[in-house]
């Protein structure tokens, strides 16, 4: 799993190119790397919203009264979240550019890990719903009752 990992960071999406200098090279550099970003937490959250989807679905089979999807709908959730990373993806290049004033260094490790980390958390916390939903319908079906009533 570790070379799987070192392989995919030298990946040139992960690295930082030496020389970057200035503020319009820094926002740059992460900029390019949003799209991406954002496809890679976005697939990630397609898979997370059919692994609740599918959780909810066998929880159903299986209780008397099924559990709702919930209200208002998902959308308005699934964008509030795209706008929040977005918000803290943008503080990766804000943080980097005060850091270089308080800081000021050619040292170009650290945007790259702070772009990794932060690439690894958004999956994370992304896929923390899919985790919730899979153990609250294998808590419904093991004990015929949903741990939150509808």
């Amino acid at each position: 799993m570790n070379a799987m990992l070192n392989s995919l960071f030298s990946a040139s999406l992960f690295q930082r190119p030496p020389g970057i200098t200035n503020a319009w090279q820094t926002i740059g550099w992460w900029e390019t790397r949003r799209v991406p970003f954002n496809l890679i937490v976005g697939i990630v959250g397609i898979m997370t919203i059919a692994t609740g989807t599918l959780a909810m679905s066998v929880t159903n089979a299986y209780l008397e009264t099924p559990i709702h999807r919930p209200d208002p709908p998902l959308f308005f959730f699934v964008l509030a979240y795209a706008v929040v990373v977005n918000l803290f993806y943008t503080g990766g290049w804000v943080v980097e550019l005060v850091w270089r004033q308080l800081w000021p260094t050619t040292e170009d490790a650290l945007p790259a890990l702070a772009f990794r980390l932060g690439l690894v958390l958004s999956i994370l916390v992304t896929t923390l719903p899919a985790v919730l939903a899979t153990a609250f319908a294998v808590h419904a079906i093991l004990t015929r009752r949903p741990l939150i009533s509808p």
